[in-house]
């Protein structure tokens, strides 16, 4: 599945699916920064004809495996978007997180190409949770 396009799930379902059979899922991606926030971004996902589900589309992130939540009550015409639930009460976080959204993208997708501002801002917020990390 060399051609599939880097998140690109949509497209990439649509022929995994003509290619292979099976179906394509709809659902949710999570994400979790420890005691800072957590993210959930609507994606698709493979159900091979055995059952078993995989997510065949390359990530920029670098991540191979994902927690994945299906989620039947989302049509898949519709992109709801990224949903988070911030855990610390920081003007830090949200300024990284309005940057974030300012590019168009979640957590994940910014994980190995962030602007400038976004770099800064993550690293400040590491540095500050790390020291109360548990």
């Amino acid at each position: 599945m060399a051609d599939l396009q880097t998140d690109d799930c949509f497209n990439n379902l649509d022929a995994v699916v003509i290619r292979h059979g099976g179906s394509a899922v709809s659902g949710w991606t999570l994400y979790e920064w420890r005691d800072v926030f957590i993210e959930a971004e609507f994606h698709h996902t493979w159900r091979k004809k055995t059952g078993q589900l995989e997510d065949p589309t390359p990530r920029r992130d670098g991540f191979r495996t994902i927690a994945f939540l299906p989620d039947p009550t989302v049509p898949s015409d519709q992109f709801p978007g990224v949903q988070r639930k911030v855990l610390v009460d920081d003007p830090m976080v949200f300024q990284y997180l309005r940057a974030m959204d300012a590019e168009g993208g979640g957590a994940a997708v910014h994980e190995s190409g962030p602007s400038k501002i976004i770099h800064q801002l993550k690293r400040s917020i590491e540095a500050k949770y790390r020291a109360v990390d548990r």
